[in-house]
């Protein structure tokens, strides 16, 4: 399966955005979406269509919601995989939902068997490798109250810090959002230019 995934992405520029929730990791994707039009191929929303489902995330997911995040993550990114594209995003990716079980640990209920966040490890570090760049989006401002994802600020914070924990411990290739959408937006296009240099030579 990973060799097929690879090779299916291999024209593509794989961007992954990672990151605690009400980050900024929408707010961006909409603006490539519209500067870059057709260029770009994406997947979205995939933990809100969990929820819509009846399976709650944040910190009240259980591990059938965890099941379910990763088959919905791992099948769009076989199924948008597209050559044609110049650019593929995906907004969250399994080592998301590897911050989200740990941190999930120190909380009450529902409990998440240990076995099974380390299986989320091992999903998470095969799916990494099929990425370019990871975009961090650290948490910097206020959260946005939407009544979907959690409200607690220090919730939020503690997974922004698993999050910067697990790229670090994986060794990826990442960046560090800042500053407004536009200036995120030319950081990015940045990177990618120098991605689409190094692979050119």
């Amino acid at each position: 399966i990973l060799r097929i995934l690879i090779e299916s992405y291999s024209d593509m520029i794989r961007l992954a955005f990672v990151g605690s929730h009400s980050t900024g990791k929408t707010t961006l994707l909409e603006y490539c979406k519209a500067a870059t039009g057709p260029e770009v191929c994406v997947v979205e929303d995939i933990p809100r269509r969990i929820i819509a489902r009846g399976f709650p995330l944040g910190m009240y997911a259980t591990a059938d919601s965890f099941v379910n995040y990763v088959r919905d993550q791992l099948h769009a990114e076989r199924k948008h995989a597209n050559a044609e594209h110049r650019i593929f995003i995906t907004n969250r990716t399994v080592l998301d939902a590897v911050a989200y079980a740990v941190v999930n640990k120190t909380l009450p209920l529902p409990f998440i068997p240990d076995y099974f966040i380390e299986m989320l490890y091992e999903i998470a570090r095969i799916e990494s490798t099929l990425y370019d760049l990871f975009i961090e989006f650290p948490v910097v401002f206020p959260i946005t109250e939407d009544g979907v994802r959690p409200s607690d600020e220090r919730y939020r914070l503690a997974i922004g810090t698993e999050i910067g924990r697990l790229l670090a411990e994986f060794g990826l290739p990442r960046i560090t959002m800042s500053g407004t959408t536009a200036e995120r937006y030319d950081l990015l296009m940045n990177r990618v230019k120098s991605i689409e240099e190094r692979t050119s030579e």
